[in-house]
């Protein structure tokens, strides 16, 4: 049977090699793929101030007072307490995102784009805050000593350092993940020891780790299969279940950002924003070697953190280049309140 002679008018013969679709019109969806909000950890966990003018706001402390039994007839003159004041005061400047809009680019596509690089912008600040907050904190329990002539604590040290710094032995990559878990849950044991110590209060502790050693500790108990075998790790007994099928958390048990692991009452979160590098730029309270920073376990009253009137964003319309230019920017600072009541987790997410 012979073929008809279709005209394939979609081919473009200007081309080297013409198809039947050189000259199809693409339709686009209109839908526009952003990179995926990501959830910040820490902000409702510390003191999260807003500032509507100035750049400093004062906290006060009073450590313990004591007692004295009475004795007949005397007088009750007062006893002593030590009292002093934390300073928290904001960066010197804003942290800003920008970008600029070519008109005809904007008229041409088939998306609000000055809408999604908007919203980019204030993803991207408040990334950048919850990162600065987990600097803090890891700064925090570093402080060897408080400052002043008082008896408020002078630290954390819990073994030979400032700070619980237990390498997880994440370096090594022969490290079993349930090790990795166990050692986790040590470390948390141990920090809630020396807070217990310090009393400070049970309720408003959380941890805050790495993708990595989140996962490591909810693989404890979990059923494993190795092979064709399916076994129960870690025995299960650490999470309170024996039944294989049930060992550890469950299935759909912490998502990390808003359903955390409880370790000994402690609720245990993870987060994309723990620091990992050496930072050596910007201010210098958010600078330290944090390449075996696996995380950070505190109380709320460990830090204080001001924004000045929130997220603004300004909108300038250029002219003479036909562009649209804006600017998302935000100021806020921070500081240790209670050092003694920051400790961090080392180990490297590799």
């Amino acid at each position: 049977m012979a073929s008809t002679n279709l005209i394939r008018f979609g081919s473009n013969n200007a081309n080297a090699t013409p198809t039947s679709s050189d000259m199809w019109l693409p339709v686009y969806g209109g839908e526009v793929i952003t990179a995926f909000e990501e959830f910040n950890t820490f902000i409702p966990k510390v003191n999260f101030k807003t500032l509507t003018s100035g750049n400093t706001m004062k906290f006060p402390a009073i450590w313990k007072i004591g007692s004295e039994y009475h004795e007949a007839g005397t007088e009750l003159l007062g006893l002593d307490v030590d009292t002093k004041e934390y300073s928290i005061s904001l960066d010197d400047r804003p942290l800003v995102a920008h970008f600029e809009v070519d008109d005809i680019d904007a008229s041409m596509a088939h998306y609000d784009a000055r809408t999604e690089l908007s919203r980019e912008t204030g993803r991207e600040l408040a990334r950048q805050m919850d990162r600065k907050i987990a600097a803090l904190l890891v700064n925090a329990a570093r402080t060897a000593a408080d400052t002043g002539t008082n008896s408020f604590p002078v630290g954390n040290a819990i073994g030979a350092g400032p700070g619980y710094n237990a390498d997880l032995l994440l370096t090594n990559g022969n490290v079993p993940t349930e090790a990795k878990g166990a050692a986790l849950i040590e470390i948390i044991a141990a920090v809630n020891q020396k807070m217990d110590q310090l009393d400070i209060p049970t309720s408003d502790r959380c941890a805050v780790v790495n993708i990595p050693l989140y996962y490591s500790l909810r693989t404890l108990g979990l059923p494993s299969v190795a092979s064709t075998t399916v076994s129960n790790n870690a025995a299960g007994g650490l999470w309170g279940r024996t039944d294989v099928r049930t060992g550890g958390p469950g299935l759909g048990d912490g998502q990390g950002y808003m359903n955390p692991i409880n370790v000994l009452g402690t609720p245990v979160y993870c987060s994309n924003h723990i620091p990992s590098t050496n930072i050596t730029t910007g201010p210098t309270k958010y600078q330290g070697n944090f390449a075996k920073t696996g995380g950070v376990m505190f109380h709320k009253s460990a830090l204080g953190v001001l924004q000045l009137q929130g997220v603004q964003t300004e909108k300038f319309r250029d002219v003479r280049r036909q562009s649209d230019f804006m600017v998302s920017k935000i100021m806020m600072g921070g500081g240790a309140l209670r050092p003694y009541a920051a400790y961090e987790i080392q180990g490297s997410s590799a």
